[in-house]
């Protein structure tokens, strides 16, 4: 007994070991080497790229409407093909099992458009397999411990030249990018350099960086300007460069006042209403006896002395430094700034910023709302920064936010800014500002009193929201969680008078046009409702029943007096019910079928009473399922698709593989078709949308520009509406007409959550609600 222990212990520690030698073996194979390639890419470089992957940039950022231009390469073209070119090789690498660092890709550009791209790779048993592999693709390259540069022929004559270890531009790189982000970009053109990370969110772009002017070593980091409260109030706060040019007209006391102000001013100008400020530093005595012999007058206020010009001298300074010539001209001193004033009363508005010390770094602050592509371009913003963004076509309209620290007398500039596309389409009905991020699109409300639908929405604390056609708040409403049913339009006392009824995770709500309790609701259940609420009007006469079970295994059914219907004993399944449950009459019985989270199909009656469970189970692989009942539960289905098959099971327990794909399916729908009165089965395979029948029949179908995972069904007045979603938050929106045909309607929806198609006004007008963070939109369809 004793020996047989040992040896079971021996066996035991041994595979303990062999699993440690492993892992560890697996670990140094998988270890990421120091990041070197800066010290492989040649020097004098026009242009370095850093970035997460080739994959990630190409359909991350190019693909998108956003281009980066000019700014990346002269002819973008070519730029796209040589990332085309990388792209493909990092693909092959990776399916060769050959791994590479993310975050440790360069691509450099040189003049004559000579390129070279360098990486990191994980380390490797034998770094031969990656050697290996360049020369059977015939590219040439340098190694250097793990880290790899590659390049087109025509660079060999500019590698072998001599090259230093850490020149200038290698030195802004690294402490550009001490931390990974999205995208690197640094640029050098004559004696300008410009290091920037971009930022892509939606129809957002920020960027942050420096632009160096002449060359210098020393890097300083420039206090931030916090500017609080709602970003209209500064819309006229702007600090620009300022150029004081002296004239021969000048009289002698303007010019020594003048000249000592050059000595002394920080070479910029904030601009407030009808109020400018120039940054002084130093002893301002100098400046006080040049402004006595100017001025008629002169007092203290607070922290500020005010001198009041005279005629002569007072239109000479309005006209340098307010553009505005006028007779009557203040002029306020502190020891931090010099202020000219037409009114008085100005100085109790400004008094905050003007008592602001601007004389250690300078800052350049607007924000610009509703702007064509042309001011964008014309902005005072971009008299400082080199760079310049192409914004897709159908956007008329931008924002613009800009925070610009500089320090010019060091040729130095730091920045960070967001740029942002406004929807301005002339179809476009209404947004609607939300305090908080909008989480759900959760239906419509039939308003009885307008004959039109309301739009519900809930908010990532909750709200639930109710909208009118023109986007104006009617009521919210706070619930406990997101709600997990859809909205059923319910008219209780048959009097065409609605109320809607959905479910949260352990309440039943039932809620009228006011946005107020109805009756006995809400019901509170103690177990999680694990099937959302179905309502079913068995007999079109408006007596509504509730169905739903919970994670305590039962089914119920309510009516809309909040109580248990008569008759009912609530039905106990051995397993949790995840599914929708749907009701069917089949000849003189009627049904209400059940699926079990196991696929167990289960049929009960109205009295919850058991009548046929399915020896045959919806598998685990389930895409979408539909039901299709006739007479006889022989005639009656069960289809369901998974990614390789359209199948069926019938009610009387027999199962049929109707249809195999030719292709990995990603996602399906059954929906009804309005036009045929049929149901029909929409197929997603990434790049191809197809409608087929429960033959599995090709009816029609649609080519995609782009990969898509995902998608949702609206079906309108006017046809069907397939919602797609690809990896970026990009919505494609599809129509299937009364012929059956696909149609593309818009690729191109940029929503933080599902959009959702609506007929708003019961009519052949569709409208797509869709939303960007806080914000809801509304605009037409077609």
């Amino acid at each position: 007994m004793k020996r047989s222990f040992l040896y079971i212990s021996i066996v035991f520690i041994s595979l303990i070991v062999a699993s440690i030698i492993v892992v560890m073996k697996q670990l140094y194979q998988r270890t990421i080497v120091e990041n070197k390639v800066l010290l492989l890419l040649p020097d004098n470089p026009e242009l370095v790229i850093s970035f997460k992957n080739p994959d990630e940039l190409l359909n991350h950022y190019l693909s998108q409407n956003v281009l980066l231009k000019k700014n990346v390469h002269p002819d973008v073209l070519k730029f796209v093909d040589v990332i085309q070119k990388i792209d493909t090789i990092y693909n092959k690498l990776t399916q060769n099992n050959i791994h590479l660092q993310d975050y440790s890709f360069y691509l450099a550009f040189y003049e004559q458009e000579k390129w070279a791209i360098g990486f990191a790779a994980e380390k490797v048993k034998d770094a031969k397999e990656i050697q290996d592999f360049f020369q059977s693709l015939n590219l040439d390259f340098i190694e250097i411990e793990g880290n790899y540069l590659f390049f087109e022929k025509t660079m060999k004559n500019k590698l072998k030249q001599e090259r230093t270890t850490l020149n200038l531009w290698r030195e802004w790189m690294q402490i550009f990018s001490k931390k990974p982000s999205p995208l690197h970009i640094y640029q050098r053109k004559d004696s300008v350099e410009l290091a920037f990370q971009v930022y892509f969110d939606l129809q957002d772009i920020k960027c942050n960086g420096f632009v160096k002017y002449k060359k210098t070593n020393n890097y300083q980091n420039f206090s931030s300007f916090e500017i609080s409260g709602k970003s209209e109030e500064f819309k006229n706060f702007l600090i620009l460069p300022l150029n004081i040019v002296l004239s021969n007209n000048t009289i002698d006391a303007n010019s020594e006042l003048l000249n000592e102000l050059i000595q002394k001013y920080h070479r910029k100008k904030i601009q407030l209403d009808d109020m400018a400020m120039i940054p002084i530093s130093g002893d301002n005595e100098r400046l006080e006896e040049y402004l006595q012999l100017v001025s008629d007058s002169a007092y203290q206020l607070d922290a500020l002395k005010v001198f009041e010009l005279n005629k002569s001298s007072a239109i000479y300074f309005s006209e340098i430094f307010l553009s505005k010539p006028d007779s009557q001209l203040y002029v306020g001193l502190n020891e931090y700034n010099f202020v000219l004033f037409h009114r008085k009363e100005l100085l109790n508005n400004q008094n905050n910023w003007i008592q602001h010390d601007f004389s250690q770094s300078s800052y350049f602050y607007i924000h610009q709302s509703d702007l064509d592509f042309n001011r964008i371009n014309q902005s005072e913003c971009w008299k400082f920064l080199p760079i310049s963004f192409q914004f897709a076509r159908d956007t008329m309209r931008y924002y613009l936010n800009a925070n610009i620290h500089s320090s010019l007398d060091k040729r130095f500039l730091a920045f960070n800014m967001s740029i942002g596309k406004v929807a301005s389409n002339s179809q476009i009905l209404w947004t609607f500002n939300n305090d908080y991020t909008i989480q759900n699109i959760v239906g419509l409300f039939d308003d009885h009193k307008t004959n039109n639908y309301l739009v519900l929405v809930q908010d990532s604390t909750n709200q639930l929201l109710c909208l009118n056609i023109n986007g104006e708040l009617l009521w919210k409403y706070t619930l406990e969680s997101p709600v997990k049913s859809n909205i059923f339009n319910v008219d209780i006392l048959k009097n065409n008078k609605h109320q809607i009824i959905f479910n949260t995770e352990h309440k039943i709500y039932l809620i009228d046009r006011n946005g107020k309790n109805v009756g006995n609701f809400p019901l509170k259940f103690t177990s999680a409702i694990s099937s959302s609420i179905q309502v079913f009007d068995y007999d079109k006469n408006r007596n509504y029943r509730i169905w739903f079970s919970t994670q305590n295994r039962y089914i119920y059914n309510y009516t809309l007096d909040g109580k248990m219907a008569n008759n009912f004993h609530p039905y106990y399944c051995n397993d949790v019910i995840a599914q929708p449950l749907y009701y069917a009459s089949i000849g003189l019985s009627d049904y209400i079928f059940v699926i079990t989270q196991k696929g167990t199909i289960i049929g009960i009656s109205r009295k919850g009473e058991g009548r046929l469970q399915l020896k045959n189970h919806l598998p685990n692989s389930t895409i979408h399922y539909v039901y299709d009942v006739s007479s006889t539960l022989g005639n009656s289905y069960l289809y369901y698709c998974t990614n390789t098959h359209l199948s069926r099971i019938s009610l009387n327990d027999e199962e049929k593989d109707i249809f195999q794909w030719n292709k990995k399916i990603i996602d399906a729908k059954f929906f009804f078709n309005i036009f045929s009165n049929k149901t029909h089965l929409a197929v997603l395979d990434s790049t191809f949308l197809s409608i087929v029948n429960l033959k599995g029949e090709e009816l029609s179908g649609v080519h995609l520009s782009d990969n898509y995972f995902n998608f949702i069904v609206d079906t309108t007045r006017s046809g069907n509406y397939f919602i797609l979603q690809n990896a970026g938050n990009k919505y494609c929106i599809i129509k299937q007409d009364e012929n059956g045909e696909l149609k593309i309607i818009d690729e191109n929806v940029a929503s933080t959550i599902f959009p959702r198609v609506f007929s708003l006004q019961k009519t052949y007008q569709n409208f797509l609600i869709y939303s960007q963070s806080n914000t809801l939109y509304c605009r037409k369809i077609e």
